[in-house]
């Protein structure tokens, strides 16, 4: 065996989500009185719109924030801190509605006097969830068009009850996520008609808005005065795929993330981690929460969206192809409606307990079955980085589960309905019982792991803490695919530094962490490289080496290596799997790296790899194709 220094120590990888990236824009957040004024002043409307007003764009983000803590909160701190008056804070479920914060202040300045009015849309919540999986196949996201006309009403009647009908107006308009689209949509629509005010006196702000249009007009310059702000490693603003057509009204102006973070602003380069440090900081401040994002920034996102416009090339597919969900033939828009949605409309609401239940056993059996599609597999597989299986731990610690001796037998038996253990639980345990092992793992290592990119918490940290310069600036991912049959190191060119690199095909993600910006990704055949700034990165190729094992599937083999203290690791536990004492298993056809890793009483970890190779005999073939051996076998 070749043997590889690794700067590495063993992390077990989380497991499933149940609760998609959205969930964090609804969780209820633990309140910390921040010391942030942004004072909302004649200055700041009295220019037109189309310019950045980056105090607009700081007080935007923190209404949206207080609105997401409680009435209580956003009431005091609108009034102490923004001074806006007539307040109406109002929650809605229902499918065709939207959370809604609108209130309004009286502005002078001399003999210069106007009525500024704040309109702003919070996340979804309930049945709401149903409309955001419902895009029909218009020009204009169909359930967020519904939004729109809804919240269109709710201001023609606000603004009749408390604004004279002699005062000049002016119109801040901001949202987040499902409210963040409804924005978008409002702000187009009084940018066209001019309904209340000139298109001058509309300013408009929105926070992780998915796309909610392919129509035409999408692109006119009238509506770069929209400034919609995305995190690149938010799955949210990249919905519906731009692939089918779909975009923003506005101006779109992205965070910093793992691979767009870093370059030179007014002269300076300033690196990815420098704003997630005052970016992390604020959030723990506002949120009570530590911010969580993934190790590989965009790249899981982005293989999502490729793998589902690979499937499914436009809109109307999303209600016509069917795929295999493991829980039957299901179209993109049934597989949400049966799991996703359920789940997060039903998650606070008592008298949707059952609703809740069988969405979260449909999306627990299509994870756990092995014929579920690449589409819903990558979907699944991006939420097990994302999120983690912190729901799953929240249900088997309420049956009061003793977590430390939990077996997959048990957890299962805990986790599914009676009557769907009775039914399944023996086919389950027979083919999954590696992934209910990691699932096990999760909720014993790690509880609630969650990927925060897409909280209002993350980006009012990221926008307060920065200056409107790195606000500005222009940010877009460096990515670039490579084909070899090598392995890959990546160093920096001002340093020399090692900052990324392959092991026989195999990323070395530890070192992508501790690096900082670059991230590799696999599949298709190739290699993903994502570089912050290409020219100052070299690439070099490398020939590794390992032991190679061929193992039949379900047949098991010892590996050669010696050695106390070795820890042995498999890369994917659904091709083979390893114990503790070397011993690996066939699982599922296809190749794998396992790893023996020692730790020694000082130095770095050193590991050796194996590459195993599990393949069928011709007679276990017969029995996966002729006796419907890929439902059991």
């Amino acid at each position: 065996m070749k043997v590889i220094i690794l700067r590495t120590k063993k992390i077990l990888k989380a497991v499933i989500a149940l609760f998609v990236c959205l969930t964090v824009a609804v969780l209820p957040l633990v309140t910390v009185s921040g010391a942030d004024s942004y004072k909302l002043t004649y200055e700041d409307f009295s220019g037109d719109s189309k310019f950045y007003n980056d105090n607009i764009a700081k007080a935007a983000s923190l209404i949206l924030y207080y609105g997401s803590c409680g009435e209580q909160v956003l009431r005091n701190a609108i009034a102490k801190v923004y001074g806006l008056g007539d307040i109406v804070y109002e929650i809605h479920t229902a499918a065709t509605e939207i959370d809604h914060i609108i209130s309004s202040k009286k502005i002078r300045n001399g003999t210069d006097e106007w009525y500024l009015v704040s309109v702003s849309l919070i996340n979804s919540a309930g049945d709401q969830w149903y409309d955001n999986f419902d895009p029909g196949t218009g020009d204009i996201h169909r359930g967020f068009a519904a939004g729109e006309e809804y919240i269109e009403k709710i201001v023609e009647k606000y603004i009749s009850d408390v604004v004279p009908e002699d005062k000049p107006l002016k119109l801040m308009i901001s949202g987040h996520s499902r409210g963040a689209a409804i924005a978008d949509l409002f702000a187009k629509k009084l940018i066209d008609s001019e309904k209340y005010t000139s298109k001058e006196n509309i300013f408009t702000y929105t926070f992780a808005s998915p796309n909610n249009s392919k129509a035409k007009d999408i692109n006119d310059e009238k509506y770069l005065r929209i400034f919609n702000f995305v995190n690149p490693e938010d799955f949210v603003p990249r919905c519906m795929p731009a692939e089918w057509g779909y975009g923003k009204y506005g101006t779109v102006l992205t965070l910093p993330g793992k691979t767009t973070g870093s370059g030179q602003i007014n002269g300076k380069y300033i690196e990815y981690s420098e704003y997630r440090s005052r970016m992390e900081a604020k959030f723990k401040l506002y949120s009570g929460q530590t911010f969580y994002s993934l190790d590989s920034g965009e790249e899981p996102i982005y293989k999502l969206f490729k793998t589902i416009t690979q499937r499914i090339k436009n809109v109307e597919g999303m209600y016509t192809v069917k795929m295999d969900a493991g829980i039957g033939y299901k179209t993109m828009y049934e597989f949400f409606t049966t799991t996703v949605c359920p789940i997060l409309s039903g998650r606070f609401e008592a008298e949707k307990d059952e609703r809740l239940k069988d969405g979260l056993v449909n999306l627990l059996i299509a994870w756990l079955m092995p014929n579920t599609c690449a589409v819903y597999r990558e979907f699944m597989d991006y939420m097990m980085e994302a999120e983690g299986f912190a729901s799953a731990g929240d249900w088997l610690r309420s049956k009061n589960a003793d977590i430390d001796s939990l077996t997959p037998d048990s957890a299962l038996k805990l986790l599914l309905p009676e009557d769907i253990y009775t039914k399944y639980g023996k086919f389950i345990l027979l083919i999954s019982d590696f992934k209910l092992e990691q699932l096990i793992d999760s909720v014993k290592t790690s509880g609630h792991v969650f990927n925060s990119a897409h909280n209002i918490s993350a980006y009012m940290a990221f926008v307060t803490t920065m200056t409107e310069a790195e606000l500005l600036a222009p940010r877009s991912s460096n990515r670039t695919e490579i084909k070899t049959d090598k392995d890959i190191e990546i160093y920096r060119r001002d340093t020399g530094a090692l900052v990324g690199r392959t092991v026989l095909n195999t990323v070395d993600k530890e070192l992508m962490k501790a690096a900082g910006s670059v991230v590799i990704g696999t599949g298709n055949g190739a290699l993903t490289v994502w570089l912050p700034n290409r020219e100052n990165y070299e690439i070099r190729y490398v020939t590794n080496t390992a032991d190679e094992l061929r193992l039949r599937y379900r047949s098991s083999k010892t590996l050669k290596t010696t050695g106390d203290g070795v820890t042995y690791v498999s890369g994917d536990r659904s091709i083979a799997r390893v114990d503790s004492q070397g011993r690996v298993t066939g699982t599922g056809k296809g190749s794998v790296l396992v790893s023996a890793v020692s730790f020694p009483a000082s130095g770095e970890p050193v590991a050796a790899f194996t590459k195993v190779t599990v393949y069928y005999a011709w007679w276990q073939y017969l029995i996966k194709y002729l006796a419907l051996g890929f439902l059991w076998y």
